[in-house]
């Protein structure tokens, strides 16, 4: 990951994706309501399937949290969920600060959210 990563939400990739997709805001706001309602839920799947050292579990939570991300231009997070789940799928088991990692950036995109 390079110094310049951002994180949280990328506000000018999400701005090219709503001209691009025809959305509008509040398209956006209703995407992220459901993102942070959901987050919780499946961060805690994410803890559970690496606590139980269920690498199947894992890559599959990590997939489901990391492709809401990806749509909402939130790149560091969709990044550590990519690396999550590629060493799932290659049997590895993430560690608990890489976890800790995810609750952060769903944090930072809360606050934009409530910040905005």
């Amino acid at each position: 990951m390079g110094t310049e990563q951002i994180i949280g939400i990328d506000r000018t990739a999400l701005r090219a994706f709503m001209h691009d997709s025809g959305l509008d805001d509040a398209d956006i706001a209703e995407l992220l309501d459901v993102f942070l309602a959901e987050a919780p839920g499946q961060i805690r799947a994410v803890q559970k399937a690496a606590a139980a050292r269920d690498a199947q579990c894992l890559a599959s939570a990590a997939h489901a949290l990391k492709s809401p991300a990806a749509l909402l231009c939130a790149p560091r997070l969709a990044e550590i969920l990519s690396g999550i789940e590629e060493q799932a799928r290659d049997g590895g088991i993430a560690s608990g600060h890489i976890i800790d990692a995810v609750e952060a950036e769903v944090r930072h995109v809360a606050r934009q959210t409530v910040d905005d």
